[in-house]
């Protein structure tokens, strides 16, 4: 579907098990999009450049979603919430650079790494939710250009481990929770959220 310019909405089938490179790139009116529970990655480059991708469902209970890789969203500059799903251990390089609206991000407990310059250019994020207890690994421009003073929010007892974390202890207002779980699931006022 690369190159799509007027398709607005695209149904995926419930057994699909990944989506491939440059499978919907370019497709520049593409408003929304579910993605089944049975999707296992989503390959490099994915959704580049749906500037108009504003709505992505993560259907189903059980996700079988493990990677995100590299530029998979890459300037979808619509994006203003994002909701990740339990199970997701890599976000892959600049996997959502250029997410301009992008507002807030919730990662799951099971997120091990986050490529460089994955977030960056989302300088309006206002708010960062990392239910791992482990810091995940970041690199020196995995959040590049995103405010080093906003909020984020960590499972009890992890506050130490981020700020000793040589990227992540930039971040000057880590906040410890015993919500961050509930906080990632709840996702009634996200534009990308899990259902």
């Amino acid at each position: 579907f690369k190159g799509c310019y007027m398709l607005d909405s695209l149904y995926l089938p419930e057994n699909l098990e990944s989506i491939p490179y440059m499978a919907v790139a370019e497709c520049k009116n593409l408003k929304s999009i579910t993605i089944p529970a049975t999707v296992e990655a989503i390959e490099q480059s994915a959704f580049e450049n749906c500037r108009s991708l504003v709505s992505i469902e993560f259907a189903g209970d059980d996700y079988t979603l493990t990677t995100i890789a590299d530029w998979a969203f890459y300037n979808c500059h619509a994006l203003e919430n994002l909701v990740i799903p339990e199970g997701v251990t890599e976000v892959g390089d600049a996997a959502f650079y250029g997410c301009t609206y992008l507002d807030s991000l919730a990662l799951p407990s099971t997120t091990q790494r986050i490529g460089d310059n994955c977030f960056a250019l989302c300088s309006r994020m206002k708010q960062i939710n990392v239910n791992a207890t482990v810091p995940p690994t970041i690199f020196a421009k995995t959040f590049f250009d995103v405010n080093r003073n906003i909020p984020v929010i960590v499972p009890e007892g992890a506050r130490e481990a981020y700020a000793n974390d040589e990227y992540w202890g930039e971040f000057i207002n880590v906040v410890e929770s015993e919500d961050v779980e509930t906080q990632i699931g709840n996702a009634e006022n996200a534009n990308v959220a899990i259902y």
